[in-house]
């Protein structure tokens, strides 16, 4: 529970009612259990990565610089 609680930043959670509406990865093994079949095995937890639409307005900026040789004033082109 306790890898659960800081994956999903609350490492100091005291109700269970916290954990509702949050978000995490969680890392899983199949394993084959020969009487009942395929089943999921927790293998750890992690946090859950940025959205993209978070990282958008990096990725324009750095397709809106510029560079210096197509800088107004000077030739266009290689």
């Amino acid at each position: 529970m306790s890898a659960l609680c800081l994956s999903i930043g609350l490492p100091n959670a005291s109700d269970s009612d916290q954990l509702l509406n949050q978000s995490c990865v969680i890392t899983l093994k199949i394993k084959n259990h020969p009487q009942y079949g395929p089943q999921n095995e927790v293998k750890g937890y992690g946090p859950l990565q940025q959205p993209m639409m978070q990282q958008a307005p990096q990725q324009q900026a750095m397709a809106a610089h510029t560079p210096p040789f197509n800088q107004p004033g000077q030739q266009a082109g290689w």
